[in-house]
């Protein structure tokens, strides 16, 4: 398979659309994906479509992509961005080989942006035409910058990017915090505007790495990450109750777990100067009208307790305890 990097993987989403045609259609993508998803496509001048989860897997429905593909009543679809929820890798979520036997012209990306990174394509099989890792902020190896894939030779892929570059911190930062007063207050008018569209908020570069060293770093910090992420497995699983938890297969990015009172919960952590999260909001309401319920009632409910090197021992006991105080009053 072909192996393209960029400085984000984000990017690699922008280049692919912009090196397919618009009229060969839109993109789908879940109600629930980060921001920067929809954005990129968007970035490159496609346009996107969105798709409520499944309440089983908690990725893009599979039927929902199935039936959409088969409405010959609506707008050929170029691509299907299939995220990985929190990193989980569940075989059964979905099938892109019988996906492409419906739309063989659609590109099928399987992202793995929140997964642990696979450093060779020699084990990817889940019949997908691109594979996305991230290896940015917050991501499961977090060397601050970089994404990459491998791509099946067919897809057509050409880097855009040429100096001089646009981007600009400060840009994504603006955008950043526009998104997410635009999803907590919910104003009137459409997020997808002329001035989030002048904003040069996508990094498009290229990675100044070659692809073994950039492998090799990875494969480095691999092993400490694991070590790191395996000690807040036995601290958070020896204070909070097994039953909140998601499933094993969703603490690779962080850990998950579902409560009631959410918001409770995060405002205290904050108060005892520790931090959690509670993503992914349902983004579709940046740029749609429409219901997505299995979004909306997941966000609801999710909060995600970090498992990496931004949180000592100590703090992640203090924030087990926390859930289970939480827990003992709210469930």
């Amino acid at each position: 398979m072909r192996f393209v990097a960029q400085k984000r993987a984000a990017a690699i989403l922008f280049h692919l659309a912009k090196s397919r045609h618009e009229a060969e259609g839109l993109y789908l993508v879940p109600a629930n994906a980060c921001p920067v998803v929809p954005l990129a496509i968007l970035a490159a001048g496609r346009k996107v479509e969105f798709l409520d989860i499944n309440g089983t897997y908690l990725a893009m429905s599979h039927e929902l992509i199935r039936a959409r593909l088969c409405d010959s009543s609506k707008p050929k679809v170029a691509g299907v961005i299939f995220i990985r929820p929190y990193g989980a890798i569940n075989d059964a979520a979905v099938d892109f080989k019988a996906l492409k036997r419906l739309s063989g012209n659609t590109v099928m990306i399987d992202d793995r942006c929140s997964a642990l990174p696979d450093l060779s394509p020699d084990r990817l099989a889940s019949g997908a035409d691109v594979y996305l890792y991230s290896t940015g902020y917050g991501k499961y190896v977090d060397l601050g910058e970089g994404g990459y894939a491998f791509l099946d030779p067919s897809i057509p892929y050409r880097n855009h990017w040429k100096p001089p570059a646009s981007f600009s911190e400060q840009h994504y930062r603006q955008l950043e915090s526009r998104w997410k007063v635009h999803l907590s207050s919910r104003p009137q008018g459409k997020f997808w505007d002329s001035e989030t569209k002048a904003l040069g908020w996508l990094d498009s570069g290229p990675l100044l790495l070659g692809q073994a060293e950039y492998m090799n770093v990875i494969k480095h910090r691999l092993g400490p990450v694991k070590q790191q992420k395996a000690l807040a497995d036995q601290v958070y699983k020896s204070l909070i109750p097994a039953s909140v938890f998601i499933g094993d297969q969703y603490n690779a990015w962080r850990h998950q777990i579902l409560v009631n009172e959410k918001f409770r919960l995060l405002d205290t952590i904050f108060a005892n100067g520790l931090f959690a999260s509670g993503h992914y909001d349902t983004t579709a309401r940046l740029f749609s009208d429409c219901d997505y319920a299995r979004s909306d009632h997941l966000y609801s409910r999710v909060v995600n307790l970090f498992n990496d090197f931004k949180l000592t021992e100590a703090q992640m006991l203090s924030i087990g305890g926390m859930v289970n105080r939480h827990i003992e009053q709210w469930h």
